[in-house]
């Protein structure tokens, strides 16, 4: 949810669960590669991983604001978007340049 705080040793990672079979909604939960992804990395750090779902159009302004710790979606890296926040190495390329 929206309302989820910080805590010490946690991680809130925004998603667009609009991206199957990356990121989705299944019986009222997040599912999908990116989810599992996150949840692993977030086993390997020691951290519990607090999701959020939201708009995509939506994500880089709450990482910019730093109301997400991270953002893991079908998100492109471009230029313009490099100039606002950080991206990790890509770890899938599309041939989909729309998101």
């Amino acid at each position: 949810s929206c309302s989820e705080q910080k805590t010490q040793n946690s991680l809130i990672i925004a998603t667009s669960a609009d991206n199957p079979p990356y990121e989705y909604m299944e019986r009222g939960k997040l599912q999908g590669f990116d989810i599992d992804f996150i949840k692993e990395i977030g086993k390997k750090l020691e951290m519990k991983i607090k999701l959020k779902n939201m708009d995509f159009h939506g994500l880089l302004a709450a990482l910019s604001t730093n109301n997400v710790d991270l953002v893991i979606a079908g998100l492109s890296k471009t230029d313009e978007r490099e100039k606002k926040v950080d991206f990790s190495v890509p770890y899938l390329n599309t041939k989909n340049p729309t998101k």
